[in-house]
């Protein structure tokens, strides 16, 4: 518009100039042709027209001067008032958006600024004028602000990003910025329209479902354990930029809250405070952990140095933490736990954080009384297992025993009834293996000393005499065995010697069971970082991509295992990777087409 009323006037001020000096020259020649037919015929006359002429013209042309200037004076006051007007109602457009939006020269420094840009970076605009809009920003990584410039100084292209910001109070913010270059004529750059849209609300909502998600990953088929429990307080502290965590648990004895656990950023500068939090403890309603525990619905302090119900505010002050944020997580309808965080920042009640951390806390007790059931609901079946398997191996023993017998005295059996015997013999012998492998399962799972007792085992001796007792039946079942030690004598595991032996056995059976006749079965020992890793090597068939992932199920055997054995319970790997995650170890298998096929597992050193 304002583009307009300029061409507008530019036309109008040349054409007024040529109509004033047209309008003069016709004066000048009807005046002459006037006076020609009055004083024709006077002696003088000439002389005379010359002069009323020459005064004519000079009246007219200072007559016109004077109406030009008059003309362009008004124009000009027309054009500056139809201006200010355009200007004024885009400043008024600008002024009431709630967007923030501000106007800068070509070095970025604010020559205008709207309200919605007061209102969100809490700075005056007489504050801003002169500054740029680092004033409030700087809080991106210094590529971000290069790509920045390249774009809109460089490039002269319009940028946009989302960028984190700092109010004038020292809250922080997320904006949707976007930069748009203001080009003259002559396409060189003469300032910047940068408006800012707070999208703070949106980032949160997205930061609350990542991290549900995230708890539910972390929750989801797994008891709720005390190293749980940390992982999701660290995960919601580093989600949300929290300085001081803290988890509290009822005592039992007492009645109190005790601090389990605590967290901290700054380790030094906090030493106070997290001294006092470990000593101290809480009644219900007492402190920011007895008020959550007492009203089962999470809290939310301004600022805990001038909290009346703050025992600890003093430390506070002194390490320089102000907010306090704490939520209760249930298990039915108690409390569990209160996780307790800290800011440095004095930040206002965030009422979505308030709900969305309810609504997490009882996910969380949800979750935990599911698998506490399930967790009784296993050692129940752990302990019929056992009961049953104990009750079971008494009579298939004797059995065992009159089968033998019987093979013994066979002279007089037929043919057909010694085979139908010794298939009896293979069937009960079979019978007697899953009986034990059910009640090692049983064992390790209800944690039995036969199981859980452990010692120092010197790896070298145990693999010598694991090596010697296996050398018959690898060699019944025409294998080699071999035995390459890389750590020597000295090095030793903390573990359960019977355990041990079960996942060794497990192992090296399957390796001779499950490759071709006349073929080395190799064991590995080597080091790995403060771990002692065993390799069984044996030259079987690869194991198909689709088996892989199931190896180590309860009761799973593969198709090719099945092809080459029968026979088999499908527990024998489950029970060694429950092993060996009891001793903190790993296990696992490597097996490609035309390589050797290698099971492996690794125990912490001692």
């Amino acid at each position: 518009m304002i583009n307009v009323h300029r061409k507008l006037c530019m036309a109008i001020v040349p054409t007024a100039i040529i109509g004033v000096f047209l309008v003069a020259v016709l004066m000048h020649f009807l005046t002459k042709y006037a006076l020609d037919s009055i004083l024709k015929d006077t002696p003088e006359h000439v002389q005379i027209v010359n002069l009323a002429l020459y005064r004519i013209d000079v009246f007219t042309i200072v007559l016109a001067i004077i109406a030009t200037a008059i003309f362009i004076w008004i124009t000009i006051i027309r054009f500056k008032k139809l201006a200010e007007a355009d200007i004024g109602k885009y400043l008024q457009a600008m002024d009431s958006a709630r967007s923030h939006i501000i106007m800068t020269d070509a070095e970025g420094a604010i020559i205008y600024a709207n309200k919605g840009a007061e209102d969100i970076t809490g700075y005056t605009f007489e504050e801003m004028r002169g500054n740029t809009s680092r004033l409030w920003g700087g809080l991106m990584p210094r590529e971000f602000y290069k790509d920045l410039w390249r774009t809109v100084k460089t490039e002269l292209k319009p940028f946009r990003a989302e960028v984190k910001n700092r109010r004038k109070n020292q809250d922080e913010y997320y904006a949707l910025v976007c930069i748009t270059p203001i080009l003259n004529k002559a396409k060189r750059l003469t300032g910047f329209v940068v408006t800012e849209e707070d999208i703070t609300g949106q980032i949160n909502n997205q930061k609350y479902t990542q991290l549900q998600y995230e708890l539910i990953s972390i929750l989801s088929g797994e008891n709720l354990t005390d190293a749980m429990l940390r992982d999701i307080l660290l995960k919601i502290a580093e989600s949300f930029s929290w300085s001081f965590a803290a988890i509290w648990i009822l005592s039992d004895t007492d009645g109190t809250l005790h601090c389990a656990y605590l967290w901290s950023s700054k380790t030094d500068q906090y030493a106070s405070f997290e001294k006092i939090t470990r000593q101290i403890t809480f009644k219900p309603r007492v402190g920011l952990p007895g008020r959550v525990y007492a009203t089962c619905r999470p809290h939310w302090i301004v600022d805990a140095v001038h909290d009346p119900n703050f025992p600890r505010a003093p430390y506070a002050a002194e390490v320089g933490l102000h907010t306090g944020f704490a939520f209760p997580i249930f298990v039915g309808n108690r409390v569990y736990a209160v996780l307790e965080f800290f800011s440095e920042e004095k930040l206002p009640q965030d009422e979505q954080m308030l709900k969305s951390y309810m609504l997490i806390g009882n996910q969380m007790g949800q979750y935990k009384l599911r698998n506490d059931e399930r967790e009784k609901l296993d050692i129940a079946k752990s302990e019929f297992i056992s009961l049953a398997s104990h009750q079971l191996r008494t009579p298939i023993a004797g059995l065992c025993w009159l089968i033998e017998a019987m093979q013994f005295n066979s002279a007089n059996l037929t043919p057909k009834q010694k085979e139908y015997l010794n298939n009896l013999s293979g069937q009960s012998k079979r019978m007697i293996e899953l009986v034990e492998d059910l009640l090692n399962i049983s064992r390790i799972e209800l944690k039995s000393p036969a199981m859980a007792d452990r010692r120092i085992i010197k790896i070298g001796e145990f693999a010598d005499k694991f090596i010697k007792s296996m050398t018959s039946y690898a060699t019944l079942n025409k294998h080699t065995m071999s035995l390459e030690d890389k750590v020597g004598a000295s090095v030793a595991v903390e573990a359960n010697e019977r355990a041990l032996n079960i996942v060794m056995q497990n192992l090296a059976s399957n390796a001779v069971d499950y490759s071709p006749e006349n073929t080395a079965v190799a064991i590995v020992i080597e080091r790995a970082d403060d771990f002692i890793k065993i390799s069984i090597f044996n030259r079987g068939p690869a194991i198909s991509e689709d088996e892989q992932p199931h190896l180590f199920e309860r009761f799973y055997r593969g198709k090719s295992g099945k092809k080459m054995k029968a026979e088999g319970s499908g527990l024998g790997l489950y029970i060694c990777k429950k092993i060996i995650e009891e001793f903190g170890g790993k296990i696992g298998f490597e097996s490609k087409e035309g390589q050797d096929t290698c099971f492996w597992f690794t125990i912490p050193l001692k």
